[in-house]
């Protein structure tokens, strides 16, 4: 959770970030509870369910469908449980060697995809320029 906004629109449990960071006294209890979630591999039915909202992309434009896109909003308690999946997974990754240099986008601190959209979108700018003379 750390490096998350504490106060963003909660999940759908009503629970912000803050409280899961900062009441310490229930960390032991939540632990107990996720690695019980992952030595039985039963998740609990809730903790799954999530919340889709429309946010309008361009409020100047018309109020279609193409002009909304979605928003998924989940527990926290599953975004817990798959933080520490997570990095579990890139540590043991990492620890081996698993992940090729030429990889980049799945490393931390890394943008991948935004950076690699960027150099397309410009690559593209300027062949159209190219092209255009």
């Amino acid at each position: 959770m750390k490096g998350t906004e504490n106060w963003n629109v909660p999940a759908p449990d009503e629970v912000h970030k803050y409280w899961i960071k900062n009441l310490t006294a229930l960390h032991s209890r939540i632990a107990e509870h996720l690695r019980s979630c992952l030595t039985t591999g039963n998740v609990p039915v809730w903790m799954a369910l999530g919340r889709i909202n429309l946010v309008m992309k361009d409020e100047r434009k018309a109020a279609e469908g193409r002009n909304f896109r979605p928003i998924a909003c989940l527990q926290t308690t599953i975004k817990l449980l798959t933080g520490i999946i997570a990095e579990q997974a890139y540590a043991h990754v990492n620890q081996h060697g698993l992940l090729p240099v030429e990889q980049k986008g799945c490393r931390k601190g890394s943008r991948g995809t935004t950076d690699y959209f960027l150099v397309d979108k410009m690559a593209m700018k300027n062949c159209s320029r190219r092209h255009a003379s």
